[in-house]
């Protein structure tokens, strides 16, 4: 199988929400099936401009806007929204068979992220995107033994933003990204408390609350 990056012209959906929302990014987190043809998508929109954007969104015809909320631990804005999926890179890459694991657009351009199984395969999506959109640019290819999480991987962080705390999500980030949940682990309890000035039994309380926490958002019932 093959990971390939490539870049296109602005396609219709993903850019005109970018453009309206005046935004330096939208990024399709997940798309979930709705019948006749209708989609559910949840986006990330990351504003470049002071505008009300629940307001942008739901003035755009296209769509029917769900929910819109602003996390500010990500600086971030999280829209779900009902659409048809007809005229969106999405489509195309869904209609070549392709796994699109992350797709991100501005006013002018589209990047995507998506696996193919194999050169021959890869032609053929390059084929349509040039016929509906003019340009494949084609950005790099890795080999890979498996396709890998499609859209919505990131949907997970989507969902405990807002739930976790700024300073619990900081602490988590820190001890992983230390090692410290690592096996061997390689950066002990004193060691990630002292890169985050707070003492070992903080350390150790804190992250006992960020992990039950945690696992109350995966393994609860009621949510």
């Amino acid at each position: 199988m093959l990971r390939l990056e490539f870049q296109m012209p602005a396609d219709g959906l993903l850019s005109t929400i970018a453009d309206t929302v005046g935004a330096e990014t939208v990024e399709f987190d997940n798309v979930v099936p709705m019948g006749a043809d209708r989609v559910m998508i949840f986006a990330s929109l990351s504003p470049a401009e002071d505008r009300d954007v629940a307001e942008a969104l739901g003035g755009i015809a296209d769509i029917e806007l769900k929910h819109c909320s602003f996390t500010p631990e990500s600086d971030l804005y999280h829209a779900s929204f009902v659409t048809e999926l007809d005229g969106s890179v999405v489509a195309s890459v869904v209609a070549e068979e392709a796994v699109p694991h992350r797709l991100v657009a501005t006013e002018r351009d589209v990047r995507a992220v998506v696996t193919v199984e194999d050169w021959t395969h890869l032609r053929n999506l390059a084929a349509t995107i040039e016929r509906e959109y003019g340009v494949f640019d084609l950005r790099g290819t890795t080999e890979q033994d498996r396709p890998g999480y499609p859209l919505g991987r990131d949907r997970f962080e989507y969902g405990i933003q807002g739930k976790l705390t700024g300073d619990q999500l900081q602490l988590l980030r820190t001890a992983y990204e230390m090692g410290h949940f690592a096996v061997p682990q390689q950066a002990t309890s004193s060691e990630v408390a002292d890169a985050l000035d707070i003492s070992r039994s903080t350390f150790s309380e804190r992250v006992r609350r960020s992990q039950n926490e945690l696992f109350r958002i995966l393994f609860s019932d009621t949510e």
